[in-house]
């Protein structure tokens, strides 16, 4: 590479790099020889800047939002005194009067009575005299006195300056995040799978880190659709020449599954269309407001063109994952599915290419037995989505509250993991959703000197940061009463469009994953149990403890759906997984033995243990080793005959198989020969 930085000398309107688009890889590597971590590094370097930059550009658009309705409501008032002066009224001072409590009629001689906020709870009753002149806080603890109309005018041209930067600021951030997205995807795109992702065979001995043919689990080929008939003419190719098929919208997959060893690949990355419709009907029954997606639009993209339109989506925080992918075949959980449901419940219809290569609508009314089957029958079985439709609601503002409490033993976590299970259903009033960790901040399990859980609350639907706040205090109290216990803890209104992508999974990072819904009757029963698996799982090293309380409510509401959604979803209240990760430098039979940790150690035996075990797993973040994945993935038996019934209807051959997906028992590891 000619230059250390990856970023274009090109720049936007108001001076931020273009990404650059990598048209010849090897080319840009710098050979077919070349070492790729220099350029790797430059790459991650330049996504580390434009994260900056976007956390930078977010907080000033934030800060100024949150500024422009004071000047706002500073203006009318101090407009309606000036009118007030002239002997005006109009009818769009009503509610200002209201306010002001003016009970006689308007009249520039006689005082107003209004209220005078003393703190937030308490206020004093208060006249204003008739006067021409306002002091105008303008910062820095500096208060300057101005005629009413200097100040309207002042207002106006700052209101105007505020407005015109949020505007600005809004273009800048779309513009980055365009550029970031396409940053990102240099890792998520199929020249960066590298022969570690989900490999178990190891590479020849003159291979480096740099991806290679025969290297583990790497597509030899790649079909980057950009229409229909594209992704027609990859099944059809693999189908007629006995290929090994994968599919990949954004690869945000723990299982595997978005790609396969000597595979074709299809990636819908470039379908990105998004339409958005006031009445969706299936089969001549309207079903509301919907949202017919691509599948490769990211959620970044989505809420942001939902944000114009004033509606929400349900899906999760993963500000580039592709929800009409595997996400909603999965189940698709999110902090808003306690109030709105799981984003399989809002699916409404799916466009798919089965394996004969035909395009099948798929919903409620069309194809109905393989629309019960992509609901929640997991990820790459059934078909290539080409589009979804799912339900969309009204936008509104959300509280979110960052707490943290930390405290030095894992006797003394389990205590405060025990207090968290007990306060959980003080957040149902409010329908709140909420993501908790447990990790060592120094050291590992036993041999940290601190832990530290970590809570994220999102309290939906306009709730109040005051009501916020006292659905957290109970547990705060107990949690801060414990000896040697540090509770902090911070709450803010925003957007719940801006609120939901802030963040983002990090990308090229080595890391299984294995899991186990935990019901609502366990965290009613035995809040000291869960407390007591903590302290087991810290002693015994675990690299981190994750839940998230994204079931329950609407959730639970739903159970009579007809889908092949794994039941236990219904009774669940929360979803726990732990996590295990190895170096880059490791080999690969420790990348094995990694990758089996979960399923043949402690950890599995614990979550069993307490849950139980037909407690059921989240497909989209488990164990691809869990020894009975139909009961443990896709609920019962029953329920995988079922599913199996659909497979063999549409795909009778396994073109789309997939890890612990719908019939991988019957085929090899690596997906090429048939066992039964």
């Amino acid at each position: 590479m000619a230059s250390s930085s990856v970023l274009s000398e090109e720049r936007g309107a108001r001076g931020i790099p273009k990404a650059p688009f990598i048209e010849d890889v090897e080319k840009y590597l710098g050979g077919a020889d070349a070492e790729i971590e220099g350029p790797l590094k430059a790459i991650q370097d330049a996504i580390s800047k434009y994260r900056y930059m976007d956390s930078n550009l977010n907080q000033r658009r934030l800060s100024l939002e949150e500024k422009i309705p004071d000047i706002q409501k500073t203006l009318s008032m101090v407009e309606y005194l000036q009118e007030r002066r002239e002997g005006k009224t109009s009818q769009s001072e009503d509610d200002l009067e209201d306010d002001l409590e003016d009970e006689e009629p308007t009249s520039s001689s006689k005082p107003l009575k209004t209220t005078f906020e003393l703190n937030d709870t308490l206020f004093a009753e208060a006249e204003l005299e008739d006067t021409d002149t306002v002091y105008l806080w303008l910062g820095a603890n500096v208060m300057l006195s101005y005629k009413l109309p200097a100040a309207i005018q002042l207002l106006r041209s700052k209101l105007e300056a505020a407005e015109t930067n949020v505007a600005s600021l809004t273009e800048d951030l779309e513009f980055l995040r365009e550029q970031l997205t396409m940053m990102e995807d240099y890792f998520s795109d199929p020249p960066s799978v590298c022969f570690r992702n989900s490999s178990t065979t190891e590479p020849p001995a003159n291979v480096t880190q740099s991806c290679g043919q025969g290297s583990g689990d790497v597509p030899l080929f790649a079909i980057l659709a950009e229409s229909a008939s594209d992704i027609q003419a990859g099944v059809n190719f693999a189908r007629d020449y006995n290929l090994r098929l994968a599919i990949k919208s954004s690869g945000h997959d723990y299982l595997g599954r978005s790609t396969a060893r000597n595979s074709l690949l299809i990636s819908t990355h470039k379908l990105q269309n998004i339409s958005l419709v006031d009445n969706f009907t299936v089969g001549g029954v309207d079903q509301g407001p919907a949202v017919t997606i691509g599948s490769g639009v990211p959620l970044n993209s989505l809420y942001t063109a939902l944000k114009a339109e004033g509606k929400i989506f349900v899906a999760s925080s993963v500000a580039t994952l592709a929800p009409a992918g595997g996400f909603v075949q999965g189940a698709g959980h999110s902090a808003l599915s306690p109030s709105y449901g799981l984003a399989v419940d809002n699916v409404i219809e799916f466009t798919v290419v089965i394996a004969s290569g035909d395009i099948l609508t798929v919903n409620d009314a069309e194809n109905s037995d393989l629309f019960w089957a992509m609901r929640g029958g997991g990820a790459g079985s059934w078909g290539v989505i080409i589009s979804a439709t799912f339900r969309v609601y009204p936008t509104f503002n959300a509280v979110y509250c960052d707490t943290n409490v930390t405290t030095s033993t894992p006797s003394i976590m389990g205590s405060v993991a025990t207090v968290h299970a007990r306060h959980i259903f003080d957040l149902d009033p409010l329908r709140a959703g909420q993501y908790f960790w447990v990790v060592p901040v120094d050291g590992t399990g036993s041999n940290s000197s601190l832990l530290a859980m970590q809570i994220q609350t999102i309290f939906p639907n306009n709730a109040s940061v005051e009501a916020a706040e006292a659905a957290l205090q109970p547990f705060i109290d107990d949690a801060s009463n414990i000896t040697d216990v540090q509770v902090e803890t911070a709450c803010e209104e925003q957007l719940i469009n801006d609120m939901l992508f802030a963040a983002d999974d990090s990308v090229g990072t080595n890391i299984i994953l294995g899991s186990r819904l935990f019901s609502e009757s366990l965290y009613e029963t035995s809040p000291e149990a869960i407390g007591d698996m903590y302290v087991g799982l810290l002693e015994n090293g675990t690299l981190g403890i994750f839940g998230n309380l994204v079931a329950g409510g609407k959730v639970a509401e739903n159970a009579n759906i007809s889908m092949a959604l794994n039941p236990a979803w219904r009774t669940a209240k929360t979803h726990v997984f732990l996590a295990h990760e190895w170096a880059d430098s490791a080999t690969i039979p420790d990348v094995i033995a990694t990758q089996h940790a979960f399923s043949s150690g402690y950890e599995r035996a614990a979550l069993v243990g307490l849950a139980g075990e037909d407690s059921g797993s989240y497909t989209n973040e488990g164990d691809r080793f869990e020894p009975n994945l139909q009961v443990t993935f896709y609920g019962s038996t029953e329920n995988y005959e079922k599913l199996e019934q659909v497979k063999s209807a549409y795909d009778p051959e396994d073109l789309f198989l997939v890890t612990a997906g719908v019939g991988s028992e019957r085929w090899d590891e690596a997906g090429f020969c048939r066992l039964a």
